[in-house]
């Protein structure tokens, strides 16, 4: 059952990253017209790949991964590079999870928020300069809201600086494989820039890895939560994961 279970939710999270991966906007899942791939603009090549999937795919590029075993079971363009958006705080997530692991940090840690993760726009709890939240909040922040604000701070907090996390997250995503992917942010929210790129594939393979640590299912499995009291609301707008 637990086998099952962890397979499902890495099809869910997999899944939902691959479909979002090509949207604009800063949320993780956010619906967006972008994923959507008309007939009439893609190649004869890719419309002959699409007809041979045993499922209709919109999306630019999509893969389906075994969590336990890295096994492809399915895969479109998997290699093709695209903007990440929010998709990228998968990393994010991981590398905190493994300074948890660690002990390098904990849940319980008291945060201080710089004036470097107040100035993220996008997608936010609006953290003010110089407010407190653990990293159990942040997290929560980031999963469930992918805040911008919340997953910088915890990236200058695991290591000193944002550029210095950065470099983390690049050295990771070399560790790991993921040979088409380059990291300039811990958000995803500058998707301007045209080489904070990633693909399908390399985006399985992160959330395989980050999967390995059961207790990061306390937050990509929650539909609604709030902070500060009740007067910030957190809403998953992954609708595989409300329903």
């Amino acid at each position: 059952m637990k086998r099952v279970f962890i397979i499902l939710l890495a099809v869910i999270f997999i899944i939902c990253s691959c479909f979002s991966v090509f949207a604009t906007g800063t949320t993780i899942v956010k619906e967006n017209e972008d994923v959507v791939v008309s007939k009439n603009v893609i190649t004869q090549e890719e419309q002959k790949k699409l007809e041979k999937l045993p499922v209709e795919i919109k999306a630019k590029s999509a893969v389906l991964m075994e969590v336990t075993s890295g096994e492809i079971l399915m895969e479109y363009n998997a290699d093709k590079q695209l903007f990440p958006a929010s998709v990228t705080k998968i990393m994010t997530m991981l590398l905190v999870a493994e300074a948890i692991s660690s002990k390098k940090i904990t849940l319980a840690d008291k945060v201080t928020c710089s004036s470097n993760a107040a100035s993220k726009g996008g997608s936010q709890i609006w953290l003010e300069e110089g407010e407190s939240m653990t990293v159990d909040e942040l997290l929560r922040a980031t999963a469930i809201g992918s805040a911008n604000d919340a997953a910088t701070l915890l990236g200058e907090y695991v290591a000193g600086s944002e550029s210095a996390f950065i470099d983390m997250m690049n050295t990771r995503a070399r560790e790991l494989r993921m040979k088409n992917t380059h990291f300039e942010n811990a958000t995803g929210l500058d998707d301007a820039t045209d080489t904070h790129l990633t693909t399908a594939k390399d985006i399985a393979i992160m959330s395989c890895e980050l999967l390995k640590y059961d207790f990061i299912r306390d937050y990509t499995t929650v539909w609604m939560d709030s902070l500060r009291g009740g007067k910030t609301e957190l809403v998953n707008t992954n609708k595989l994961v409300r329903f």
